[in-house]
């Protein structure tokens, strides 16, 4: 531990000044008062959100807010899923995509499929390779790449009302509920 002064330690200190000083120190720091005792103690780590309010109204709606952006993020990625999904088996980057690993393989020019033996990969610019299927023997891309934007627009859109109703409903309820 550190020394209240030079060469001293906490039990030769017995300056009214320092203890002043350490009892401001207890009395502005993030504790708690007992009546019983008439000392602060810190408060536990782990807390409530709506006991965060006690530290300022700012840190409360700091976690409150976290909390649901990681909520609102995850049903975000939770969307994205199918659409990842069908990146990583396609196979339009072609062999020489193996050694560009999962990042390559996990993009939207990998989706789709080249066909047995990677024939259609060759016809880029023909009507064929519009035509290209999701998965080998698998239904036409082009038939659900909509439902891949949809999700993901409504995901977006999804987030925007979630920080809407956080910026309109929430925070001035939080406000209201520490003012009182």
């Amino acid at each position: 531990t550190m020394d209240i002064m030079p060469g001293a330690t906490a039990e030769d200190t017995t300056d009214p000044k320092i203890e002043v000083a350490m009892e401001h120190r207890m009395a502005t720091s993030c504790t708690q008062f007992d009546e019983a005792t008439k000392k602060h103690s810190y408060r536990p780590l782990m807390v409530p959100l709506h006991e965060l309010g006690h530290y300022g109204v700012g840190v409360q709606l700091y976690f409150d807010f976290m909390k649901l952006l990681g909520f609102m993020f995850a049903l975000v990625a939770g969307a994205g899923v199918p659409l990842m999904v069908m990146n990583f088996l396609g196979d339009m980057l072609g062999k020489e995509a193996t050694g560009v690993g999962s990042l390559a393989k996990s993009t939207i020019a990998n989706i789709g499929t080249c066909g047995p033996n990677e024939r259609e990969c060759a016809a880029i610019y023909d009507k064929t390779f519009a035509d290209r299927l999701l998965v080998e023997d698998g239904p036409q891309l082009k038939n659900w790449t909509p439902l891949f934007g949809l999700l993901d627009s409504l995901s977006i859109v999804f987030l925007l009302l979630g920080c809407a109703w956080y910026y309109f409903k929430r925070i001035p309820k939080l406000a209201q509920e520490q003012d009182d």
